[in-house]
């Protein structure tokens, strides 16, 4: 997912991206989160999620 494809979804689902965001980073697959990382570590990985949930073609 590119980073422009991302931003667009964090703007239209503003609310549904960071709830999606914040069960990934509960989730958070690699122990990043758990490390230190920032919050947005895993925003791709929420930007692909969120571009399943909502099929925004």
């Amino acid at each position: 997912m590119s980073k422009e494809d991302k931003d667009y979804l964090k703007k239209k689902h503003t609310k549904y991206f960071l709830l999606v965001r914040e069960i990934i980073n509960e989730l958070d697959p690699v122990g990043l989160v758990e490390m230190g990382a920032p919050k947005d570590e895993h925003d791709t990985l929420t930007g692909q999620v969120l571009a399943l949930i909502v099929n925004d073609d």
